[in-house]
């Protein structure tokens, strides 16, 4: 209990005589004056304890998954109609010398970036210098014959049947000396089609390289000037920029892994080898710039981005999840428009709720993070009807139970640390017997044995299987989502927690 200043006893008004009804008056003013300033005073408390409060979760929201990601930094950044209603920033840019990540701290964005390289296509095709439904070969000589009826239009969305360069033979010895386009043309150059072009749709980065080249052809100009020029300079991205790895960069970030418990600085990886498909640096404060302009006619007219943000229709006449550099999606009948970065020591996420007017983008110094996953956790927290539908539980009848007994089997030997690594397509070898995937299986197998393998998904594209089973380790439940190449090899391998 607090004490009573020993003054107290020397108040001059304490044996004065006030009448009643001149007190009651006093009173009545004063309560009456309060009241009025409250009138004024409640509503503006009311509007900042919430905004407060949501703040404060957000910042919770990042930070735990920083610590869960094991992600040394990341900046999130919430807009809504136009304007940052939230954003925060956790951890450090460079963990060697604690300097603290910001809003206008440099990441690479990787993927991300073919935006920028889809927005620039578009743009020529409003100054009429090229059209979408034109061949590539008409304006990029000397490519392969079998190329010959791949589009514009085809490499903007992944339906070109290419095949993706950084994950064929040879590539990382390769990416050890000095790119160039020539260079890169012939080591693609042999590789056959996967498909006819318009078949099927598969993501690959070797269209968005090409497209790189085209926009040189086309402009006469290096490939990061005409960015700037159309661009970056129009929307003030001041920090912005097509890099190589080499250049000095103003609070540029540094990139890590999480490996052998303990964060280590990420392999070097020559952005010139990323070209038009993702060397990209750019900030928070830059992309917040970005997003605003969306959709707008700071840069292209209405039905540019109407043609951006549409799925692809394929030659049998269905469509895709994807339109020019952007991924195309649903939840809960909101429609998502999204794209994730991911390159040497980074991960990126950007999400547009249009039917929201929100959007969210999240930036991290980590390979191991999931952005996406912290994007899709702060979107169902400012509005929970984004709360994305749950993993499906209930089994269903199995197309090929060959198939699937073989997933099974792949699965826990993969658990047992006796993998054969011919099970698994060429380049994703490298990521599922890389130290952290080796050392994510012997953590999973740490809860217990391995039991009740369930089909809950099984879905086919001509290049592409898609399988995901529900199973246990121990008490803990976990689902496990495959795809399986033409040739019965498995490309990609996602392992999650059922909670």
């Amino acid at each position: 209990m607090a004490e009573i200043p020993s003054n107290a006893a020397q108040n001059p008004i304490k044996d004065r005589f006030i009448p009643m009804k001149i007190t009651t008056c006093l009173v009545k003013r004063f309560l009456r004056r309060m009241l009025q300033r409250s009138l004024l005073v409640l509503p503006l408390i009311f509007a900042v304890v919430p905004h407060a409060i949501a703040q404060q979760a957000l910042d919770k929201i990042v930070q735990d998954a920083a610590v869960k990601a094991k992600a040394p930094g990341v900046v999130v950044a919430v807009i809504r109609n136009n304007k940052v209603e939230f954003s925060t920033s956790t951890g450090f840019a460079d963990l060697e010398n604690l300097v603290p990540v910001t809003s206008a701290s440099v990441f690479q964005i990787g993927s991300m970036g073919k935006q920028f390289t889809a927005t620039a296509i578009m743009m020529l095709v409003e100054e009429r210098r090229i059209a979408l439904d034109e061949p590539i070969s008409k304006y990029v000589t000397n490519l392969p014959e079998g190329w010959r009826q791949i589009k514009i239009r085809h490499l903007l969305n992944h339906t070109s049947g290419l095949p993706e360069y950084n994950s064929m033979p040879g590539f990382g010895t390769l990416a050890t000396t000095k790119a160039t386009h020539d260079k890169w043309l012939a080591f693609v150059r042999e590789a056959p089609l996967q498909f006819k072009p318009g078949d099927d749709m598969q993501y690959t980065n070797t269209g968005y390289y090409l497209l790189g080249i085209l926009i040189e052809t086309i402009t006469k100009e290096p490939l990061r000037v005409t960015l700037n020029r159309l661009i970056f300079d129009p929307l003030e991205m001041r920090s912005t920029d097509l890099y190589s790895h080499n250049e000095i960069v103003p609070k540029r970030v540094r990139g890590y892994i999480f490996a052998s418990d303990r964060q280590q600085n990420i392999g070097q990886f020559d952005l010139d080898w990323a070209f038009a498909a993702g060397a990209i640096l750019s900030t928070m404060d830059d992309l917040v710039r970005w997003v605003n302009a969306q959709g707008s006619t700071k840069l292209l007219k209405a039905e540019s981005w109407k043609a951006i943000w549409a799925p692809a229709v394929l030659n049998n006449g269905d469509l895709s999840g994807y339109g020019f550099g952007w991924r195309l999606a649903t939840n809960n009948g909101n429609s998502v428009i999204h794209h994730g970065g991911k390159i040497a020591g980074f991960s990126a996420q950007i999400a547009r709720y249009p039917d929201k007017d929100l959007a969210i983008i999240v930036l991290t110094n980590s390979f191991t993070a999931d952005a996406k996953g912290i994007a899709v956790k702060i979107a169902r927290h400012f509005d929970p009807s984004l709360e994305p539908p749950g993993t499906p539980t209930d089994p269903i009848p199995d197309p090929s139970p060959k198939l699937s007994a073989k997933l099974e089997s792949v699965l826990k030997q993969l658990l047992a640390g006796s993998a054969d690594r011919n099970d698994f397509e060429e380049g994703f070898r490298k990521d599922i017997f890389s130290e952290e995937g080796i050392k994510g299986a012997k953590d999973l197998s740490s809860f217990g044995a391995f039991s009740t393998f369930v089909l809950v998904v099984a879905s086919e594209e001509k290049a592409a299987k898609n399988r995901v089973f529900t199973f246990k380790i121990g008490l803990e439940d976990f689902v496990a989502d495959f795809t399986i190449d033409a040739n019965l090899r498995i490309s990609r391998l996602s392992i999650s927690r059922i909670r």
